[in-house]
């Protein structure tokens, strides 16, 4: 819930961050665009490093990198700071967490796998 809600919450901030930074609307643009990408290409890292070291530890690493990537970019001065703290940095930490968290259920159900699936999958609809 609170990935999908980070990600799509985004617009939100769009006018005051181009008001605050004195920004282009297409540089405000690239910091959701890096964050989505960086979420996305890390997913596929994150699955083959959650098989290495187990779902918890990614998952929390992934917390952790986030976490601190937006507490980071809290103190950004312009757009392109923004970018590699809330974009990069921020997207690799939700990667890292995003697909492991889906994946766990396969592994942890047998007998009600779909339900247990469609139960955490709900989350992504409520924080969008």
């Amino acid at each position: 819930m609170v990935i999908s809600g980070i990600d799509n919450s985004f617009g939100v901030t769009v006018a005051s961050v181009m008001m605050d930074f004195n920004a282009t609307e297409g540089e405000v643009a690239w910091i959701a665009s890096v964050h989505t990408s960086s979420q996305s290409f890390f997913a596929a890292i994150s699955s083959l490093l959650s098989k290495k070291f187990g779902f918890s530890i990614i998952i929390f690493v992934g917390a952790l990198l986030s976490s601190a990537s937006f507490l980071v970019a809290m103190a950004s001065t312009n757009t392109l700071s923004l970018v590699f703290t809330y974009g990069l940095v921020g997207g690799i930490g939700l990667g890292l967490a995003y697909t492991p968290a889906n994946i766990v259920c396969s592994f942890y159900f047998d007998t009600k796998r779909s339900l247990a699936t469609s139960i955490a999958l709900t989350g992504s609809g409520i924080g969008t």
